[in-house]
């Protein structure tokens, strides 16, 4: 695992979930500390919310003729979701004081989120045998199904964000042409 700050994390994980009203608004306020978000915000203004929703939900929910990249580890890792590493993962969770909602315990952004408590909990034990165990066997491949299959640039900078963190610290981050 390359390393990282918490707040990245937790805000990697935000962006995976599904915009909302005020979703606009809080990819520009995220733009200022944040400036690689600078272009997707720029794209996001000429885009409706509902436009947006209907990226987000056929790229992880429920695209036709299959959903491009779903963001749970059961999808990548057993085919279906809710398969054994959801059990496994809840009981880590419960392990270090983490309350995942039922249904998302391998949600990558709940895991994203379970990463970052241990970096405050300062338990790189644990951290580094969570990231190699749950992350490293399939979230580059999602990364990189996210980075091609999405119309979006917050998107594919998110999958570049989040495919940086499984990288060999001082490569580059893969690429995509832009749409």
């Amino acid at each position: 695992m390359n390393q990282s700050s918490p707040d990245l994390l937790y805000l990697l994980a935000r962006l995976l979930g599904a915009p909302e009203d005020d979703a606009l608004e809080l990819l520009g306020e995220l733009s200022v500390p944040w400036p690689w978000l600078a272009e997707s915000f720029e794209q996001a203004r000429s885009v409706s919310l509902e436009s947006w929703q209907a990226e987000h939900t056929r790229l992880f929910l429920s695209g036709f003729p299959h959903v491009v990249c779903p963001p749970f580890a059961s999808a990548y890792l057993h085919g279906h979701l809710n398969g054994s590493i959801t059990d496994a993962l809840r009981a880590f969770y419960s392990l270090i004081g983490l309350k995942a909602t039922v249904g998302f315990e391998d949600f990558l952004g709940t895991m994203l989120e379970c990463a970052a408590r241990l970096i405050e909990q300062h338990n790189e034990a644990r951290l580094q045998r969570f990231w190699s165990e749950n992350l490293e066997p399939w979230v580059p491949r999602f990364t990189q199904d996210l980075l091609y299959g999405t119309n979006m640039q917050l998107y594919r900078d998110l999958a570049r964000q989040i495919g940086a963190l499984f990288s060999p610290p001082g490569a580059r981050a893969c690429h995509a042409p832009s749409h």
